[in-house]
């Protein structure tokens, strides 16, 4: 049953903004390494870990199987919102970089991350029994969480290169709620998450 509507979600209104703006500002301060050929990195790895850049322009992700599984907690996206994202990304930098210079990534894969029980940087391996517990540990949360009502704040590009869209929250449970009941129902899970904030989405 939902029993969290709106709880925190002025404060954490506020505080997405704020830090929206400093996103926003890297680039402009920084500028973009990525595209210089400077190196630069995201989530801890090198571009070239995980793109392999060819001699045409063309960019192709390098892809990993990892020892130990990510399990994370994520939201997806409606199917025609991320369509239509996806569309006017294309739209926009394929004129400006070229058509097979930007890595895209699959627009059904669109998601916001909300918390990781294990990731690539601090892997957490479990047996079935451990994430069959995790299981009913994160639907302890959900179940009494409030569904999202969100909309696209801004899109900006960090520093690495990586395109975010950053959502704003309307209504529901906020995303610090719900990673703050997460972790406590997730003692195991990674200290750092990979989010910078816990009000981000």
């Amino acid at each position: 049953m939902c029993s969290w509507v709106g709880v925190a979600v002025a404060h954490g209104h506020q505080a997405r903004s704020s830090l929206y703006d400093q996103l926003g500002r890297e680039a402009a301060e920084k500028g973009l390494p990525a595209l210089t050929g400077a190196a630069s990195s995201t989530q801890g790895q090198q571009l070239s870990d995980l793109f392999q850049f060819h001699w045409t322009g063309a960019v192709t992700a390098k892809l990993k199987r990892l020892e130990v599984p990510v399990r994370a907690i994520v939201v997806p996206f409606p199917e025609r919102a991320v369509a239509a994202i996806h569309a006017l990304v294309k739209a926009t930098l394929d004129p400006v970089l070229g058509a097979n210079a930007v890595w895209y990534q699959d627009p059904q894969l669109y998601h916001a991350n909300i918390f990781h029980a294990s990731h690539h940087l601090d892997p957490k391996l479990a047996k079935a029994a451990a994430v069959t517990a995790e299981e009913v540990a994160v639907r302890s949360v959900t179940d009494d969480a409030c569904a999202l009502r969100v909309q696209l704040e801004r899109v900006v590009i960090t520093p690495g290169g990586v395109l975010m869209g950053l959502w704003q929250v309307g209504g529901g449970t906020d995303p610090a709620v719900l990673r703050g009941a997460l972790k406590r129902r997730l003692p195991h899970a990674p200290l750092k998450q990979l989010l910078s904030s816990n009000n981000i989405l």
